[in-house]
């Protein structure tokens, strides 16, 4: 027999399959190549059946342990065993073929496209199935299609669903961004429907074509023919007039036009053919059907982010599958998890999730995750193998940047500043000049939109447009080579302080959505307020103070006030102040701060650079915040009441804003009274207008938490809880989820001051559902945090400041809350602090604790200085009017007493505090305060 085929050691009925140059006798257990044998063990000839048995499905470790091993009890690692050394046979048997896939987490695949020896014997070029509703023409069929893919991954729906539409409609176009498979997808319809075209697929490559005039040519050259005009189009157009076939054109977006003419003379002289197309933009030619493929599926940030759910998605599977190619080990569920961010980053482009994976060996995934923020990963080699325009990603975009005219260049170059989205109005302010008109920059970003390098969105009734991260990156890296970054940047800067702050200031507090719309340009507002803080930006003062106001309104919108964003932004303001930037305002701040005096001079300075504007007042506010932060808190009740004077004629609500500024300050300066008192202000001022608006609701909810806080430490217990719950189901009404899980924390902790531990426990359960549920780190933070403290058993020394200390966001007023949930958390830089006078609200506390702490660890020898900070404590307590606090020292200094024979003084001491409690007579405290006043009480 010819062709290597052996047929005279096979037997009638024997079940013989073909692959590749390989026979396999699956009923005598025989591998042979070319007739001739090919040793391999008879387990792995098992798997190798069985693996073939179901090629091209995932066969899993243990349907293979079951059919192989059947009765026999044997480790999975058995398994990679025989498959690694069924694929190093086949690999030396047939090199630079792989016939098994390893599916990381799920099994073995055979991806090999397996033939029963029978049908080769019966195998002609006879009829075929037709492509559904074209007309059967006899012709010579041909077929010049690349290798067919051995896997598509995540593309098998995208496949079938073209192959229908291919099927119907007579010109397909396949639009995407560079590296996104077109060409693999296209190839696979190619083969899906090759079968069923009666003259084959003609499969024609563009890329290589430098001049439009060439396209014909090429397509005659694919199709076999050797036309003797100068135009060879005629001569193809006849031919094919009489096909019934399906002609691919790949990557036609170089040679766009040409490709469109010739599309459209196809479509009418040759009724039978259909064209599927692939470019980065559309043909826009007659007849077109334009398919965009969408990157590939990536993980939800919401879901469990589980080994099983996560390998289950084809971005990722892909990852696995390159990386892996190059691994002897396969990932951990923690490096998946990296991976899923990585693939995040790559925004699901299948290219350059190759590259990346492809060097995960040689640099790992943390130090490719960090390369991803630097222009340099652009650079990072892929397939040696691969197109010119694909061996990089720089190649990649080298390819399209080099297709666009000047206009379009400048005009992707330019949004490179934008991060997030932006509109036609903001793209216009950043990137018409002299040289390029309003209208020419339109026409570019609809041009740019096509070529799939600016990604567009008409959800909602308004156009937004996006650059995505690697395109921004490639586009950064085109302006700072043109030198004209710092032009653009500072046209940034005040693009938002012109049409940026119009837009905001035109929906804020109007639309309960407004973030939905807004909520994405946080980042870009951050960007231009980090350039107009540096040192080369050459900012003016107003345009600083105006981002600062665009960034208060804009966060306080967001619910950010505890977040990292407040913290970032007054960075930049001290930054901005050591480097001379802000240093006029910021040593009127400095002098004032020294005299304790209110700092009318900042109001004046403020006034003159920005008269009759809300940007000076929004500004005294943002510089309020920095001294909360900072601890500065009688500077900040000072900078609240001039904002007072800043907005003597100003609305209700503004005034309302100030009274919550000034609840703030006092609390945490520890003026409880005036706390309450300015708390309620604001909350009654409005009551005539509730809103249902983000803005609204948040600072409703913020106030009512700084008034559930403070009648606490008054000693209302009782009303605190209640005032706590109340901000609760408003944040919960608000449809907020960050709102809510702030609004949860106070709760939380009000109850636990209070001893409840149920109310507690239940919202401490919806903090965590809701923090993981919509990824917010920092409240899992807190709900870790606060469920280790609640599960820890009381007394333990050890216990740590635990993981949210560790977050570089905690300041120290958090780590002084913990304290105050419990003592074993007081450390000892909150005790320095609070004995030099700087811990505000819980100074009477901590004081209490570290007299506990003395006497604890050194005994009665200390006593008299446990008592000297005792006395301090409840004198603090008493000037603040935190009767909580004061009952908490009372006891411990009742304690005291006792031990040292002064039983009446203590009943006494305790008794005054106790008597004037008003309610909340169950709660811990109160409870603890009337069991030591009955321990007191001499017995008759």
């Amino acid at each position: 027999m010819t062709n290597g085929w052996n047929s005279a050691s096979h037997q009638t009925g024997d079940d013989i399959i073909v692959f590749g140059p390989f026979e396999l006798n699956r009923t005598r257990y025989e591998l042979l190549k070319n007739g001739a044998p090919v040793t391999l063990g008879s387990r792995a000839t098992a798997i190798l059946i069985a693996l073939t048995r179901s090629a091209g499905e995932i066969v899993s470790n243990r349907e293979l342990l079951r059919e192989v091993w059947q009765n026999t009890v044997v480790e999975e690692g058995t398994v990679r065993v025989h498959v690694a050394l069924l694929r190093k046979v086949l690999r030396d048997a047939d090199p630079g073929n792989e016939y098994v896939q390893n599916v990381t987490g799920r099994g073995y695949r055979f991806v090999v496209p397996v033939r029963h020896r029978p049908e080769l014997a019966g195998k002609s070029s006879g009829s075929r199935t037709s492509i559904a509703k074209l007309p059967v023409r006899t012709a010579q069929r041909r077929n010049n299609l690349p290798q067919r893919p051995k896997s598509i991954i995540g593309r098998d729906q995208v496949v079938r669903a073209l192959a229908d539409r291919v099927s119907i409609q007579r010109l397909v176009t396949i639009v995407g961004p560079g590296g996104g498979g077109k060409t693999t997808v296209a190839v696979g319809v190619a083969h899906a429907l090759a079968e069923r075209s009666p003259n084959g697929v003609c499969f024609v490559e563009l890329a290589s074509i430098t001049e439009a005039r060439l396209v014909a040519n090429a397509l005659a050259s694919a199709l076999g023919l050797s036309p003797l005009a100068l135009d060879p189009l005629p001569d193809v157009l006849a031919f094919l007039s009489n096909q019934s076939l399906l002609l691919i054109l790949d990557n036609c977006e170089h040679v766009i036009d040409a490709t469109a003419q010739l599309a459209e003379r196809l479509l009418q002289s040759a009724s039978a053919v259909h064209i599927l197309a692939t470019s980065r933009e559309p043909l826009r030619a007659a007849g077109e059907s334009v398919f965009e493929l969408a990157p590939l599926e990536l993980p939800s940030e919401h879901a469990p982010q589980t080994r099983e759910n996560l390998l289950e998605c084809p971005a990722i599977q892909l990852f696995v599958e390159r990386a892996e190619a190059y691994m002897e080990d396969q990932f951990a569920a923690d490096d998946l998890r990296q991976v899923a961010d990585i693939c995040r980053r790559l925004e699901g482009n299948p290219l350059a999730i190759e590259i990346t994976a492809a060097h995960v060996r040689l640099l790992g995934l943390q130090m490719l995750s960090a390369t991803l923020d630097d222009h340099l990963f652009l650079s990072i080699d892929g397939r040696r193998t691969a197109e010119v325009r694909h061996q990089s990603l720089r190649s990649t975009f080298d390819w399209s940047y080099g297709l666009l005219t000047p206009a379009e260049q400048a005009t992707f170059r330019r949004l490179s500043v934008f991060i997030g989205r932006f509109d036609l109005d903001c793209a216009t302010a950043v990137v018409a000049d002299g040289d390029l008109t309003a209208i020419a920059v339109f026409e570019s970003l609809v041009s740019l939109a096509r070529k799939s390098l600016v990604s567009a969105d008409t959800r909602g009734g308004i156009v937004s447009y996006r650059l995505l991260d690697l395109p921004r990156a490639y586009a950064r890296e085109k302006l700072l080579g043109s030198g004209e970054q710092e032009i653009v940047r500072h046209r940034h800067a005040r693009m938002w302080c012109s049409v940026g702050a119009m837009q905001i200031q035109a929906h804020v507090r109007q639309s309960a959505q407004w973030m939905d719309v807004f909520g994405e340009r946080i980042d870009d507002l951050r960007s231009a307020t980090r350039w107009s803080f540096s040192a080369s930006s050459g900012s003016s003062l107003a345009t600083k103070l105006t981002l600062t106001s665009l960034w208060f309104e804009f966060v306080l919108a967001a619910e950010s006030s505890g977040e990292p964003a407040w913290v970032e932004l007054y960075e930049y303001i001290l930054r901005g102040a050591e480097g001379a930037l802000l240093s006029g305002l910021e040593d009127i701040l400095e002098s004032s701060r020294r005299r304790d005096e209110t700092p009318v001079l900042e109001l004046t300075v403020l006034q003159q650079i920005e008269r009759g504007r809300s940007e000076s007042k929004t500004a005294l506010w943002s510089l309020w915040f920095e001294r909360v932060i900072k601890r500065d808190y009688r500077i900040a009740i000072n900078l609240a009441n001039a904002a007072r004077e800043c907005g003597s004629n100003a609305s209700a609500h503004r005034a309302a804003l100030v009274d919550r500024m000034l609840a703030v300050a006092y609390h945490y300066a520890g003026d409880q009274v005036l706390a309450c008192r300015h708390a309620q202000w604001a909350l009654d001022a409005e009551e005539p207008r509730l809103t249902t608006a983000p803005v609204d609701a948040l600072l409703r909810c913020h106030t009512r938490s700084v008034l559930a806080r403070a009648l606490w430490l008054r000693g209302f217990p009782n009303l605190a809880l209640e005032t706590a719950l109340l901000s609760v189901a408003e944040a919960q009404r608000s449809d907020s989820p960050r709102l809510l899980c702030t609004t949860l924390v106070v709760a939380i902790t009000v109850a636990m001051w209070c001893g409840n531990s149920v109310a507690a426990e239940q919202s401490l359960r919806r903090l965590h559902e809701q923090s993981t549920a919509h990824s917010l780190e920092y409240h899992q933070l807190w709900a870790e945090c606060l469920r280790t403290i609640t599960a820890t058993p009381p007394g333990l020394q050890e216990i740590e400041p635990l993981q949210l200390s560790m977050d570089p966001l905690t300041s120290s007023q958090y780590l002084d809350l913990l304290g105050s949930l419990r003592e074993e958390l007081v450390s000892a830089d909150a005790m320095v602090r609070a004995e030099a006078g700087r811990s505000g609200w819980c100074t009477a506390e901590i004081l209490r604790v570290k007299a506990e702490r003395l006497v604890r660890d050194n005994g009665h020898d200390v006593n008299s200085c446990a008592e000297v900070l005792l006395h301090r404590a409840l004198e603090t307590a008493r000037r603040q009017g935190a009767r909580a606090w004061e009952l908490r020292t009372a006891m411990s200094l009742a304690r005291l007493w006792k031990e040292q024979g002064q039983t009446s003084q203590a009943r006494a001491l305790v008794s005054d505090v106790y008597a004037r409690f008003t309610e909340g007579f169950e709660t811990a405290d109160l409870k603890a305060a009337r069991d030591l006043i009955q321990q007191l009480t001499p017995e008759d």
